[in-house]
């Protein structure tokens, strides 16, 4: 117990660091699953993709100007699910793709929407976004500094611990 509250910090990195790297392999998975899905004329199952048409229900924006997303709500016709809502970034000029009540095309995989078309312009979801590649090196990066963090704290224990010793046998 005394050897986690001394290095709770390096400790901390190095789970956290082991976390990133365990979830990239899944997130990439996912992301191999969706590329290699099979497209097909209507309803999709769970391993293929289908575009159907559906209507912008609602529009809501989150975060700030620069860096806001948008989760859309669509009506969808002809799918296996009715109501479905996505996450998208916004665009870098701020401007409203899409309004309430307009007809759009959009893809879905499984019960997931990938992609939204509006006019000749696709914009994908976050669901459709590539896993971060950088998960991993910055992951290991943490579980060495947690790691070099705990050596240095038992570095200094055993160093304390000597001079200790020191002081008895002297004194």
């Amino acid at each position: 117990m005394q050897f986690v509250r001394r290095n709770w910090v390096g400790l901390m990195f190095c789970s956290v660091g082991l976390l990133l790297a365990i979830v990239y392999p899944f997130a990439r998975r996912e992301d191999r699953a969706y590329r290699t899905a099979a497209r097909c004329p209507s309803a999709p199952t769970s391993d293929s993709r289908a575009t159907l048409v559906a209507e912008v229900l609602e529009v809501k924006r989150q975060g700030t100007s620069r860096s806001a997303t948008q989760k859309i709500s669509f009506l969808m016709y002809g799918g296996p699910v009715s109501l479905v809502s996505a996450y998208f970034s916004r665009e870098g000029n701020g401007s409203d793709v899409v309004k309430v009540g307009q007809t759009v095309s959009v893809e879905l995989w499984g019960r997931k929407i990938t992609a939204m078309t509006v006019g000749q312009t696709t914009y994908r979801s976050f669901v459709a976004q590539k896993a971060p590649w950088w998960l991993i090196p910055m992951g290991l990066v943490l579980v060495a500094m947690g790691v070099l963090m705990i050596a240095a704290g038992r570095a200094g224990t055993f160093a304390r611990a000597r001079r200790r010793r020191m002081r008895g046998a002297t004194g």
